[in-house]
Order: structure tokens, then sequence, then C-alpha cells
């Protein structure tokens, strides 16, 4: 049974992982190249944006803000790619090599892989809007920080003049404080997500693990009492059954 799994893992696993491979360092390559292309396009495109906008947006918005989102935005971009097109053929790939593999063993595995995929979607339904409000915050308090750095540094001759070294470094601090408190907050509730669903796989998996382990133990014991139990009734009735032959 054992040489029989063996020779058909090794019949559809290596053709299948050569496809994987390939399908990897294509996706690779793809990434690096669409990723930076995009990034690049998104800058200039942004810097021609803001130059033919009106004197008065830029009298009424901030610079550090503008210099925020050039750089930001276009990298944000990029990741928005990376995160619903890229990463979701790369970790499907993964997911079905790992139940094709898990399927030659225990077809019943497999099976639980694919209905814990329900529980994982509904926790991230449950998350993704509070984690879309938290990131949101999150890059409104960092280009706040960004604003104050560049107003502090573009102003340093005057604020040394006047001596507002210590006002402006507390300011600093209160926005630098700020944008951590977003940043960090969020990211909790993204850990939080992540080891809902990890605790919520690994239990689903060691319960299925511990049933199945009990139900191959009861076959087992049963197997072992019909086999022996005709031997044990001729014990009982005085017979020699295991008599050897002199």
């Amino acid at each position: 049974m054992r040489h029989a799994v063996l020779v058909r893992l090794v019949a559809f696993g290596i053709p299948i992982g050569i496809g994987f491979v390939a399908i990897g360092l294509g996706l690779a390559y793809y990434q690096i190249w669409i990723l930076q292309r995009v990034n690049q396009l998104l800058r200039v495109d942004l810097l021609e944006r803001l130059q033919s906008l009106s004197l008065r947006f830029h009298a009424e918005s901030r610079v550090g803000d503008a210099i925020y989102r050039l750089y930001q935005d276009s990298a944000m971009v990029t990741q928005l790619i990376d995160v619903l097109f890229l990463q979701p053929l790369q970790a499907g790939g993964r997911f079905l090599s790992g139940l094709v593999v898990v399927g030659f063993f225990q077809p019943l595995f497999a099976l639980l892989l694919l209905l814990l995929w329900p529980p994982a979607l509904l926790l991230g339904f449950h998350f993704s809007r509070r984690l879309r409000i938290g990131f949101r915050a999150a890059r409104e308090a960092a280009s706040a920080l960004t604003s104050r750095i560049q107003e502090t540094l573009s102003g340093v001759k005057v604020i040394k003049a006047y001596g507002a070294e210590g006002y402006e470094q507390a300011r600093f601090e209160r926005d630098s404080r700020a944008a951590f408190a977003a940043a960090f907050a969020v990211r909790t509730r993204f850990a939080v997500f992540k080891v809902l669903v990890f605790w919520t796989v690994g239990v689903a998996l060691m319960v299925a693990s511990l049933a199945l382990y009990g139900r191959l133990v009861l076959i087992a014991s049963a197997r072992s009492r019909r086999q022996f139990a005709p031997r044990s009734s001729l014990r009982l009735w005085g017979w020699p059954f295991d008599r050897r032959k002199r």
C-alpha cells in the first residue's frame, strides 16, 4: 500500500511540481516588472497632476501632504495589485499543491481544508471594514506627520530666529505619537485577524486528527476482537488451540 502511494505521488507529484515551479517563477518575474513599472508611471502622472492644479488648491493644501501622496499613493496602488491579484494566485497555487499532497495520504484532510475556507472568509469579511478604516486613519496620521516635517524644515531659519524650537519639537512629537498610535492600532487588529485564522484552522485540524485517530483505533480493536474471538472461546472450553506436535 505504501509502495503504491509512493508511486502515485512520484508519478503525479513531479509533473505538478515542475508546473508549479514554472508558474511561480513567472509570477515572481511578472510581479517585479509590473509593480516597478506601475510605480514609476504613477509617480510621473501624480507630479504632472499636482503641477496642473490651481493656485487656490496649493494655497489651501499642505505641501507635506502632496509629498506624502506623491511617493506613498503610488506605492499603495502597487500594493493593491500585489494583494488583489498576485498574492491570491501564489496562495492559490500553494493551497492546491498542498491539497494534492494531502489528498494522496488522507482525502478526508483535503476535504477538511476545503471546508475551512468559509470560516476564514467570514472572519475576513468581519475584519475587512475595520481594517480599511484603521489603515485610512493611519495614512492620514502619517500624512499629517510628513506635512509637519516639511513645514518645520522649510521654516527652520524662522524658528531658530524666534527661539521656537521647543514649541515646534512639541508639535512634532504630538504628531509622531498620533501616527504611531494609529499605525500600531491597525497593525494589532490585523495581527489578531491572522491569529484567529491560524487558530481556527489549527483547532479544526486537531479535532479532525483526534476523531480520525479514534476511529482507526476502534476499527483496529474490532478487527482484533473478531480475529482472536474463536481462539479465546476454544481456550474457555479447554481445547489446547496452540498445542504443538511433539
